[in-house]
């Protein structure tokens, strides 16, 4: 595993205590949390990207359990702004950015809301695979960071 610069076990904690989940494996949370570029060639946008499809469906699911008609909505563009909007914000109020990896250029330069959004989404695929592709699991995570709500 690549060199995390900051305290692994602090970052486990917090992660932890953002999803109700604990990551066990570590270069798995060590991903999630690279945006340097240093530990993968795409830093944790691939995760991002699977984490981001799976908020997706977890919120599709609750939607489609509640019977209510398909909202034109939900399947637009704007819909994608506004789980990028709520994710950044969640990084942001529980304060996740001591905690991603950042290019040594970035340090000390505020992170900017698209890296914030795409760190929580990479947790989002970080539990998504770790507790072995569990969807109530995986659930409960968005619940406990307060995503599972329909955008409006």
């Amino acid at each position: 595993m690549a060199q995390y610069h900051r305290d692994l076990a602090a970052a486990r904690a917090f992660v932890t205590q953002l999803t109700g989940y604990l990551i066990q494996d570590d270069e798995l949370l060590f991903a999630a949390l690279d945006t340097s570029g240093n530990y993968a060639a795409q830093s944790n946008r691939r995760l991002a990207l699977y984490g981001d499809r799976i908020l997706s469906s977890v919120l599709a699911d609750a939607w489609y359990l509640t019977n209510q008609p398909v909202d034109r909505r939900f399947c637009s563009p704007r819909v994608e702004c506004s789980y990028q909007r709520a994710s950044s914000g969640v990084g942001e109020r529980v304060g996740l950015g001591p905690h991603i990896n950042r290019n040594n250029g970035e340090q000390g330069q505020p992170i900017t809301k698209n890296t914030m959004a795409a760190t929580v989404e990479a947790i989002i695929g970080a539990v998504w695979i770790d507790c072995g592709k569990d969807f109530d699991i995986v659930r409960a995570a968005i619940k406990c960071m307060d995503l599972d709500n329909y955008p409006s």
